[in-house]
């Protein structure tokens, strides 16, 4: 009988053997490749000023970040008291980090062809500006908006309050007494972290509330002139 013939009485032929080793390194082949888009980046280092570190949960020590390092889920950025840092996330938000600020991206998640993301960064201390835009407008006429908005997420955390954005220019700053939100361009809605204390706060364009323990944010009020020039100023050394 000709091996190329196939099976006969259990033996395995070579024909056999040919298409289950194509079969197999197909499999590795994509396997591999299932491999790495799970465990895709959640931002890059697109700016960095001074001296930038990151922390990854399960290793030792730190790394000096640079321009082009990833930053995966659940690492944790800090800058120096003179450094800069700004990150560009998978979705196309971006943050910039400024001096003596520490960043965690707690949960990360994005899907490309929905463009759905589930983010939620924790600014732990010191000041950090968020650019958070809706999906390319190519793709986003041929997403309806409850695709697009059901289960997607942004939302920014505190110790004392949690921002929650779809589209938005924001200014959050805190320390451990209280938290300040300055919304410059888009919306969010702000609360108390804690979930016993009841209220949330829509604070539109040009506003900005103060958030501190046990208690809801404060009426939003009008950002100071003076303030905006600030945050403009800031924006330029990126």
């Amino acid at each position: 009988m000709n091996a190329q013939s196939g099976r006969r009485g259990g033996i395995i032929f070579q024909g056999d053997v040919t298409s289950a080793l194509l079969l197999f390194l197909i499999f590795l082949l994509f396997g591999s490749v299932a491999i790495a888009s799970a465990s895709d980046d959640a931002a890059v280092v697109t700016v960095v000023s001074g001296k930038a570190i990151s922390r990854r949960p399960g290793q030792e020590g730190t790394r000096h970040l640079k321009r082009g390092d990833a930053v995966l889920a659940a690492d944790t950025v800090e800058t120096g008291s003179d450094a800069r840092l700004q990150l560009r996330l998978a979705d196309g938000a971006v943050i910039n980090i400024l001096p003596a600020s520490s960043l965690r991206i707690s949960q990360y998640a994005f899907t490309k062809n929905t463009m759905r993301r589930s983010a939620v960064i924790n600014l732990l201390q010191g000041s950090a500006r968020f650019f958070v835009q809706q999906p390319d407008k190519q793709l986003r006429s041929k997403i309806s908006q409850l695709e697009r908005t059901e289960g997607s997420r942004f939302v920014i955390e505190t110790s004392q309050a949690q921002i929650d954005s779809w589209e938005a220019d924001v200014v959050i700053e805190t320390d451990p007494e209280k938290s300040t939100v300055y919304t410059l361009g888009g919306g969010v809605t702000v609360r108390n972290r804690s979930n016993l204390v009841v209220g949330t706060t829509r604070v539109g364009e040009n506003l900005s509330v103060i958030v501190v323990s046990k208690k809801a944010p404060t009426i939003p009020s009008i950002i100071p002139q003076e303030q905006r020039r600030i945050f403009v100023r800031d924006a330029r050394l990126f």
